[in-house]
């Protein structure tokens, strides 16, 4: 890696090698898993509802869409901050979240308690697009949140402090974004923060202990 600015490096060969064949195995499984227990869920005779009713006075605030899919610029801050052994590591923690988050949407079932905005003015091509493509079921817990977290877990340590407090600041309004555009409650952030927690610091590192030395290095 040829350094860039700070803790920021042009990744080389093997590092896009990696990263984009982990982004492709896992959006498979994400397709497979969170848009078939989508679908499921979706014609199922109950699904829960896992949040307070305090939370529907929650006020609906559009513009913070941007905020939400800003996840996307949070994806792509692995390719050039971490190693290849890193980048396989933070390959399985993801993963593993995206298979036990699919266990879970397979055992609890829920809906959104939100109604969905049907004119959300200016971001109304958005919102159309989102909703066309994501049922309000896969709700708890947050996949938005465990993959936002993990990732910032992934290369907070590896960034300076003044980088860091500004990665702590996007999970902060990437969590509130959540519940601002109506796509998630609270008890679906609070089990994305768990589940991440216990997959970046317990399972990830078991599995990856298992992983050839080759790709440890």
């Amino acid at each position: 890696m040829k350094t860039l600015c700070g803790s920021f490096r042009l990744p080389g060969k093997k590092e896009f090698v990696v990263y984009f064949s982990w982004v492709g195995f896992i959006l498979v499984n994400f397709i497979i898993f969170y848009g078939g227990l989508n679908w499921l869920s979706s014609v199922r005779s109950y699904t829960l509802p896992l949040y307070f009713s305090w939370e529907l006075n929650i006020p609906f605030i559009p513009g913070f869409i941007i905020v939400y899919f800003s996840i996307g610029g949070l994806l792509l801050l692995p390719l050039f901050t971490l190693s290849v052994s890193e980048l396989h590591r933070l390959g399985i923690n993801l993963l593993w979240l995206t298979l036990l988050a699919g266990l879970i949407f397979f055992l609890v079932p829920t809906r959104l308690g939100f109604v969905r905005e049907s004119d959300p003015r200016q971001y109304k091509a958005i919102f159309w697009l989102l909703f066309k493509i994501d049922h309000p079921h896969n709700l708890f817990p947050s996949l938005h949140i465990a993959y936002s977290l993990t990732i910032i877990l992934s290369v907070l340590k590896k960034n300076e402090r003044y980088l860091q407090w500004i990665l702590i600041a996007w999970l902060a309004a990437i969590s509130f974004s959540v519940l601002l555009v109506h796509q998630h409650h609270i008890l679906d952030i609070v089990g994305g923060v768990i589940l991440s927690t216990v997959i970046h610091y317990s399972v990830g590192p078991r599995f990856y202990k298992k992983f050839p030395k080759n790709l440890q290095e």
